[in-house]
């Protein structure tokens, strides 16, 4: 069985660590204004690509857009308020550490295997680790 490679299973995403790094450059420069180009310049990335996060990050309330300022970004709530599974869902959706542990848990077998308790303890453990690491933990 293979928890880390196959398509839907936990993984952190490029895309994901794109995304901490403009909450992160939000947050350390929160006086500054932010625009989709500074914020690409800043994290290294294009354009479209921070268009495409922050669009995700929006809809989450990670990022909001101050209006009239010609599209500039600040934080949708205190980096101590968004955690890093905020982000992973933002990105990613939810993902899971192996087959068995999506639909409510249930692998499809009558009887949940030794391996099924801990991939469920494992899932929980990251999921625990993940709500409590907050952005403003990352900087």
């Amino acid at each position: 069985m293979c928890v880390y490679r196959k398509e839907g299973y936990m993984r952190l995403e490029t895309v994901t660590g794109h995304a901490i790094q403009i909450l992160k450059h939000l947050h350390y420069y929160k006086e500054d204004l932010h625009t989709k180009k500074s914020l690409a310049e800043a994290v290294g990335i294009t354009q479209p690509l921070a268009t495409r996060i922050i669009v995700r990050l929006k809809q989450r309330d990670c990022i909001v857009n101050i209006s009239g300022l010609q599209g500039s970004y600040v934080l949708g709530r205190s980096a101590e308020e968004i955690s890093f599974y905020d982000v992973v869902l933002a990105m990613q959706g939810e993902s899971r550490v192996s087959h068995c542990m999506r639909s409510g848990g249930e692998c499809g077998k009558k009887r949940q295997c030794k391996t099924h308790k801990f991939l469920k303890t494992l899932q929980d453990s990251m999921t625990e680790v993940m709500l409590s690491t907050s952005i403003a933990d990352l900087v």
